[in-house]
């Protein structure tokens, strides 16, 4: 991170406003990863993620719907976060700003 000035600094060569920075995530070291997927070789850290990437990438298998348009996904929680883009839900803030969104990984 390199500040510009009192306003402005760089992010992961983004230019911004210094309230916008402390919602951008830092770089973090990944987690070893060590389960292959058979079919793409990407790689997983658990057997959960691993199963879920490959029923819903390879196989197809999306069996969370949303009622109102269609959107089909193989995960549940990715689910519950699209209907909140629906709703206009946003239950996760940012306790010095007050920023809201719907997605507790924007927050860091």
């Amino acid at each position: 991170m390199n500040v510009i000035n009192n306003e402005l600094l760089i992010i992961n060569n983004n230019i911004l406003f210094f309230n916008q920075a402390i919602h951008v995530k830092t770089e973090r070291p990944s987690p070893k990863l060590e389960l292959t997927c058979p079919h793409c070789c990407r790689n997983f850290g658990t057997k959960h993620l691993l199963h879920q990437h490959i029923a819903g990438v390879h196989i197809g298998m999306r069996p969370y719907t949303c009622q109102i348009c269609g959107y089909a996904t193989a995960v549940a929680s990715s689910l519950k976060l699209h209907q909140r883009s629906h709703s206009g839900e946003k239950p996760f803030s940012c306790d010095e700003c007050g920023f809201r969104t719907a997605d507790h990984n924007t927050l860091r």
